[in-house]
């Protein structure tokens, strides 16, 4: 798209090419995207309000798809190069690269976590943001996927922050060492979301 075209007007066909994609892949692989479109700009929003990018540390995220989170990080005021994304899709990911410039985009499971957390583009990570379906996993591996991040990687997260669809929590049985509180409630996202925020109990 030239780069004489308005800033709106760009982003208003980036923000088209992007849901046209999301929908591609939900048509190829419907349980693995999770939803026919993207999250809205609302939930986005919701997701990042609590991260600030005057702290220290960096964001991993996972799953971002389009982009949606990631833009509203980048809003939020986190520079591209503190935001490290993990996806699997290789439509996605080029997607990524082509649209949100210095950004580290690495194609790879969400679920190969550890290794990425011990070989990051920046210092420290102040949270683990995820756009995954997660509900769609065994819950034995969607509680590692949590510890990992929380817990036993070589670098770990200050949070994990996940939506989902239901008024329920997608990841329990944690132990004492995790605690779970809802951040946030999106009934105008299609479909309605809630906000989850997971960190070490002493911490919270």
């Amino acid at each position: 798209m030239p780069s004489s075209l308005p800033l709106r007007e760009r982003a208003q066909g980036r923000a088209g090419s992007g849901r046209r994609l999301f929908l591609r892949q939900f048509v190829r692989f419907p349980l693995s995207t999770g939803a026919q479109f993207p999250s809205s700009r609302w939930l986005a929003r919701a997701m990042a309000q609590d991260l600030d990018p005057g702290r220290a540390g960096g964001i991993v995220e996972l799953g971002p798809g389009t982009g949606v989170v990631t833009r509203a990080l980048l809003r939020r005021g986190f520079p591209a190069e503190r935001i490290l994304a993990l996806e699997i899709a290789p439509e996605f990911a080029r997607f990524l690269r082509e649209t949100v410039p210095g950004l580290t985009v690495r194609e790879a499971s969400a679920f190969e976590l550890a290794a990425h957390l011990a070989d990051l583009p920046f210092e420290g990570v102040q949270a683990v943001v995820s756009g995954l379906p997660l509900l769609i996993h065994p819950p034995a591996q969607r509680r590692r996927l949590i510890r990992t991040a929380l817990l036993d990687a070589p670098c770990r997260a200050g949070s994990f922050v996940q939506f989902t669809y239901f008024l329920r929590p997608p990841v329990t049985e944690l132990g004492e060492a995790v605690a779970v509180e809802r951040t946030a409630f999106v009934p105008w996202n299609l479909y309605p979301a809630t906000v989850w925020r997971y960190r070490r109990a002493r911490e919270t």
